[in-house]
């Protein structure tokens, strides 16, 4: 943790407006903890994800697999982000919570699937979703800025029996607690998303975008990343030694 105070640190010396006052005073609190999750195996219908380079994080998170001809597509890799889309600072989440995002079943594009379950060329850069895997020209290079990427968002209001979405102004109501915003990033190495041979996911059609979340974090270790990145305003990455950069 001797990165992180650094950056903590050097964001109390710089101006507020530069640092984690900015967010403060925006009432955004838009800084991000992002890490790599590793692949634990395949399951029938799932990707299985358990132990993060964070090594705090010993939740469990399942994709569907990616199909092609009746043949598993292997990802190539899986980066989580804790985001937040809403103005209210994050807590950390309830104990043992298991959450589906996306639907299994859905057999056309998803309510909302620009912003929650979409497709993408490129881990974080790009700037148009697709409902549907695109083509993505220099996927096959590993680079994860050209990846295909698979990309799910969780909600994060939770009223102690399900998690919403924020509404559009990113309002959470005020009797529900404001969890960090799951990203899952799914990526691929192939180029011919939309010009191949069609494509499913294992549970069903290729619009059933979903992933799945069992939670399992060392809560002070969470709510110190809330506190000190996501509240703050700063960008944390976990590196594979545990430190954070």
């Amino acid at each position: 943790m001797r990165s992180l105070r650094v950056l903590l640190c050097l964001a109390i010396l710089l101006p507020l407006s530069l640092a984690g006052g900015a967010a403060e005073a925006g009432g955004r609190h838009q800084g991000e903890v992002f890490y790599l999750c590793y692949h634990d195996r395949s399951g029938s219908r799932y990707e299985i994800w358990k132990g993060c380079k964070a090594r705090a994080d010993d939740s469990t998170y399942k994709t569907p697999i990616l199909l092609r001809n009746g043949r598993r597509i292997a990802p190539n890799r899986m980066h989580i982000y804790l985001r937040n889309g809403t103005s209210r600072v994050p807590e950390v989440f309830p104990n043992g919570l298991r959450w589906l995002a996306g639907r299994p079943g859905a057999t056309s594009r998803q309510r909302g699937w620009e912003k929650r379950y979409f497709w993408q060329c490129g881990d974080t850069s790009a700037s148009r979703h697709y409902a549907t895997p695109p083509d993505c020209p220099r996927a096959s290079s590993g680079e994860g800025e050209h990846a295909l990427t698979l990309i799910v968002k969780f909600p994060q209001c939770w009223d102690g029996h399900r998690l919403r979405y924020p509404r559009r102004n990113r309002y959470c109501p005020s009797d529900t607690t404001v969890v960090p915003r799951i990203e899952v990033h799914v990526q691929y190495t192939i180029e011919d998303g939309a010009s191949g041979a069609p494509l499913r996911l294992s549970t069903g059609s290729i619009y059933g975008i979903h992933a799945r979340f069992k939670e399992g974090w060392v809560r002070s270790v969470l709510s110190l990343y809330i506190r000190e990145c996501i509240a703050a305003g700063i960008s944390c990455h976990v590196r594979s030694d545990g430190e954070i950069s």
